[in-house]
């Protein structure tokens, strides 16, 4: 079967409303089978009319022909910060790709990646994803800006920067 790139949740309460909502799976940092996905309360909306908030099915799809285990659904209150590590600096070669690896905590939240390989201006995004590869056809030192942030743009985002030595 195809990877699945999204999860689409049905949730049925109990006055007989139901709502629907579709997460986006991020990319993840190694191939692997599971995904923790999280959906906070404040971006559940309830049908129009509902009248018992008290959920009584729960319908879990997802955009691909696959099989979907649910491993544990549980309620979790989540105030812990974004962290983020864009690597140390690197020393490369002229047209030698740079590999760029990111480490990121960000509790409960599904976390977003973007990476700018010279931030001499403002922040513009080249890449999306915990790794990154870019090349520099030029010497010099460039500053690589790594931004991490929620999908549902709760918390506030990650900042965090390296330095890469590009020689002759």
């Amino acid at each position: 079967p195809l990877p699945a790139s999204s999860v689409h949740l049905i949730l049925t309460f109990a006055d007989g409303t139901s709502t629907d909502t579709v997460l986006i799976l991020p990319t993840p940092d190694e191939p692997t089978d599971w995904f923790n996905i999280s959906l906070p309360l404040s971006k559940l909306v309830l049908a129009p009319g509902a009248t018992n908030p008290q959920l009584t099915s729960l319908i879990v799809t997802t955009d691909s022909p696959t099989l979907v285990n649910v491993g544990r659904i549980r309620l979790v209150t989540d105030s812990s910060p974004i962290v983020a590590n864009a690597g140390g600096e690197k020393d490369i070669s002229v047209n030698e790709p740079a590999l760029f690896k990111a480490q990121a905590e960000g509790g409960a939240s599904m976390l977003y990646f973007q990476w700018d390989f010279d931030t001499k201006d403002a922040f513009v995004p080249q890449s999306e994803g915990p790794r990154a590869t870019h090349t520099y056809a030029a010497a010099g030192a460039y500053t690589v800006t790594l931004v991490v942030s929620d999908v549902d743009g709760i918390k506030a985002p990650a900042t965090v920067t390296t330095t890469v030595h590009v020689e002759e």
